[in-house]
């Protein structure tokens, strides 16, 4: 079971916010930034990743989590978790995988069963035009092949933007890091792709992915990493 939801950044976030929606750790931590677009960016994601976890709750348990007992933490690798502080949850907490990402007005999160889909990433990028010497640098041949076969700029421009989200997915779960060319994505579907890592001529089979447009100008993608 996975949820992957979307939130337009919010620019004006009040005290009132704060202690609705984030823990007594978390109102600390957002108090200490002083840059407001980075405190915006990091209230947006992690209300992002609560809303999905209070879905996930909602859909397995039918119960609903209050905003502010659900704590979000990252490892020093980065790597996202969370606690539930009242009730009895370690269970689902242990056996699921969370993620989040933003990018110029939206952020988006999710969360998965790991024992069933493995661990989750996810990016959201606005659609751009990427340099022919970035495409040659981080997509493999067939990538860039995939890109140049489109006549439309704008098709173009959205292939590479989703070849680049779906690898900065995987790579928030890969560790240590590989260069993005080594990761090798291929089309099963419309909108669906497997992720290979091929490393010395070998390529292996590490991921599933999805990818999505969550607002127009923009594309997002889901990585489920077994």
């Amino acid at each position: 079971m996975s949820f992957v939801v979307t939130l337009p950044q919010k620019r004006n976030i009040q005290r009132r916010d704060a202690v609705h929606y984030l823990s007594p750790r978390e109102i600390e931590f957002f108090k200490g930034f002083s840059n407001k677009a980075r405190g915006y960016m990091w209230f947006m994601e992690r209300l992002a990743v609560k809303k999905a976890i209070r879905l996930y709750f909602e859909k397995k348990r039918h119960v609903t989590i209050p905003w502010n007992t659900i704590e979000i933490s990252q490892d020093n690798t980065s790597t996202p978790s969370y606690k539930i502080l009242s009730g009895r949850h370690l269970k689902y907490e242990r056996d699921t995988s969370i993620s989040f990402s933003h990018v110029g007005n939206i952020a988006i999160g999710g969360i998965i069963t790991k024992s069933i889909d493995g661990s989750l990433g996810v990016h959201v990028e606005k659609i751009r035009r990427f340099r022919q010497s970035f495409l040659k640098a981080f997509l493999t041949k067939e990538e860039v092949g995939e890109v140049k076969r489109y006549k439309k700029p704008e098709n173009r421009n959205k292939t590479a933007t989703m070849f680049w989200s779906i690898k900065e997915a995987y790579l928030k779960y890969r560790i240590p890091k590989v260069h993005p060319k080594e990761i090798k994505i291929v089309r099963l579907r419309k909108d669906m792709y497997e992720v290979y890592e091929c490393i010395s001529s070998k390529c292996v089979l590490k991921a599933q992915a999805k990818s999505w447009v969550p607002q127009k100008g923009f594309v997002a993608s889901e990585v489920y990493i077994k």
